[in-house]
């Protein structure tokens, strides 16, 4: 099929991709893919929403990894336990986790730049998750301060 195009009063772009500058924000866990990484180790594609100040709105994408004993990705437990613990997940021992229950937390995430190794972005510079934080520190008898009893 053939289409006329006039592209006269328009200028190329990148579909809306704005790269997140390198700071720290408050998000969101608004949506999650639960998938499988390369190594056979669970992998939860998570979807956050800065929900405050000038990128309100946009998103950020994490890969959280829970990795098994013995997996060669064992050595990222320690962030994936951190990034429970920040969302009120149990994140010690022996547990398990339901990524259904991820949806809705709220979190610090603190945004680096990095030049991207492969996909469609190959080469680019883009905006990734570097680490993870309480909005508001754990009380720390485990009571939160905004529930009255």
């Amino acid at each position: 099929m053939q289409y006329g195009v006039d592209t006269a009063e328009a200028e190329e772009g990148k579909g809306g991709y704005v790269l997140i500058p390198q700071d720290i924000y408050e998000v969101m866990i608004t949506e999650k893919n639960d998938k499988v990484t390369k190594h056979g180790d669970p992998m939860v594609n998570v979807f956050m929403e800065i929900s405050k100040g000038e990128y309100k709105g946009k998103l950020l994408f994490d890969n959280i990894v829970i990795p098994k004993p013995g997996s060669p990705s064992f050595k990222i437990m320690g962030r994936t336990m951190h990034f429970l613990h920040v969302i009120g997940q149990p994140y010690e021992g022996k547990f398990k986790t339901d990524s259904d229950k991820w949806l809705w937390a709220k979190l610090k995430v603190k945004v680096k730049h990095k030049i991207q190794q492969e996909g469609k972005r190959k080469g680019e510079t883009v905006a990734t998750v570097d680490a993870h934080d309480f909005i508001e520190p754990p009380a720390e008898d485990g009571h939160d301060p905004d529930v009255p009893f």
